[in-house]
């Protein structure tokens, strides 16, 4: 449990030897910080780095001003809006959760930023992957070391396993959007100053069907 914990230790040796007073250790367990996404009003297109603890869309977005989601996924789009009556997302598409595969437009009214528990990965969890479909694909920024909204990553590394059949690069181009400045940010293959940042979502082209391996 998070709080004061008090360890006391006694013990008796081989030749009897034992402490006259128990030693005593005290020490803090504090929670684990919750992972940031900064958000501006307007539409923020933005991804998580790692599975939420609770997926949930209501928690995931708890404590924002966010009115709506809306995720592009195998092809079709999917929309969760708020009820101003209940506080709740509700969707007739089944967009209830936030995974960290995926990237989604988020639109906000305030600067409220996402506030949610990202476990660190487990050592007996496989790295994950994403399903990449031929065409158009909204897909996240997975980072296993969880760093912060706005690292940037080398794009030809991150889409490095989407490969055509000779060897080249299968993705064309992968877009982002920077709500503050109102505009499209492009990452080609073999860019030599463009990175995809951690935090943001992105739209991929890829000629093929394959697995994008982060």
């Amino acid at each position: 449990a998070d709080g004061i914990h008090i360890l006391k230790v006694n013990g008796t040796d081989d030749l009897g030897n034992t402490y006259t007073t128990a030693q005593k250790y005290t020490f803090t367990k504090v929670a684990r910080a919750k992972y940031k996404v900064a958000l501006v009003p307007g539409n923020n297109f933005i991804s998580l780095p790692g599975a939420p603890s609770d997926p949930s869309i209501d928690n995931v977005l708890s404590g924002t001003d966010v009115s709506q989601v809306l995720s592009y996924q195998n092809g079709a789009w999917l929309l969760s809006v708020k009820n101003t009556a209940t506080g709740l997302f509700e969707s007739a598409d089944g967009l209830v959760q936030m995974n960290a595969s995926s990237g989604y437009w988020v639109t906000s009214t305030t600067f409220a930023p996402i506030q949610v528990a990202v476990p660190e990965r487990n050592f007996n969890v496989v790295p994950p992957t994403i399903n990449i479909n031929q065409g158009w694909n909204m897909v996240s920024v997975v980072d296993a070391g969880l760093r912060a909204v706005g690292t940037g990553v080398d794009e030809d590394s991150y889409f490095g396993s989407l490969v055509n059949a000779t060897g080249g690069p299968a993705w064309s181009v992968a877009y982002t959007f920077d709500t503050t400045n109102n505009a499209w940010v492009k990452a080609l293959p073999g860019g030599a100053t463009t990175n995809v940042e951690v935090g943001k979502g992105y739209w991929l082209w890829s000629t093929i069907a394959g697995t994008l391996v982060p």
